[in-house]
């Protein structure tokens, strides 16, 4: 499983967390719509779902998985 940084409070309508990456850049990284991420930020981390819509990168976080780090 990849590890993406992301801001977990830059977040769409439906509660998805925006990663700052255009879709090629992520392609170069080997992630593609679909995988399954950890996405790290400040001082939390969730695994994630990635999905390609219009307005860019998004991943659909699994809340359960949520955990603060120090």
């Amino acid at each position: 499983m990849r590890t993406i940084e992301a801001n977990l409070n830059d977040r769409t309508v439906d509660h998805c967390i925006r990663i700052a990456m255009t879709e090629h850049r992520l392609g170069e990284l080997c992630i593609r719509a679909g995988d399954q991420v950890r996405l790290v930020g400040e001082d939390m981390e969730v695994e994630a779902k990635v999905e390609f819509r219009a307005s860019g990168a998004v991943a659909v976080p699994t809340w359960s998985t949520l955990t603060y780090v120090d």
